[in-house]
């Protein structure tokens, strides 16, 4: 299905006067997916996405907790991860980018971390776990929370910040 937009797009406010009228950029849907489901070729909650130097799209399929692969004519390929916290499993795959090298990265924002695969799914490294990846969240009311909160209330026992320790290691 192929279709062309025609209207012209927007200026900002009072930018018309600078810029005069904007042309129109045409656009051509190359193909779409509009199934829902955890079938191949279906997606639940899609959020990022990737194109490699091949033209193969990649995207972070958060609901089924896997990555789709599909051709650049967007027919399903492949998919791969399950739910886990290992390697090659996902909680919240919401981000990836294709690599020059040809590996695909997936960041995990619940695990925040980031896992490297093959263009094929073949699971290669887990790593990031040092660190703490912020990824903020849309929908559903979810938030990020620093680490010792749970539900909105401090964690008993976790340090706040800015505040000294006694010798217990208790916070003022």
């Amino acid at each position: 299905m192929t279709e062309e937009a025609t209207t012209p797009a927007p200026a900002p406010p009072g930018a018309a006067a600078t810029l005069g009228t904007l042309p129109a950029l045409p656009a051509t849907v190359a193909w779409q997916i509009v199934a829902c489901g955890a079938e191949d070729g279906q997606f639940s909650e899609p959020r990022g996405a990737a194109i490699d130097a091949d033209g193969y799209v990649y995207v972070a399929d958060t609901g089924n907790r896997r990555i789709v692969k599909l051709d650049p004519a967007g027919k399903f390929v492949t998919a791969w991860g399950q739910p886990g916290d290992s390697g090659g499993e996902f909680q919240e795959p919401f981000d990836l980018v294709a690599a020059p090298d040809g590996t695909l990265v997936v960041l995990d924002a619940t695990q925040q971390a980031l896992q490297r695969f093959t263009a094929d799914g073949e699971f290669l490294d887990l790593f990031g776990t040092e660190n703490s990846f912020y990824r903020p969240r849309s929908g559903r009311g979810r938030r990020w929370l620093p680490v010792g909160c749970r539900h909105g209330r401090r964690t008993p026992g976790a340090a706040r910040p800015n505040r000294p320790a006694d010798h217990a290691g208790r916070r003022a």
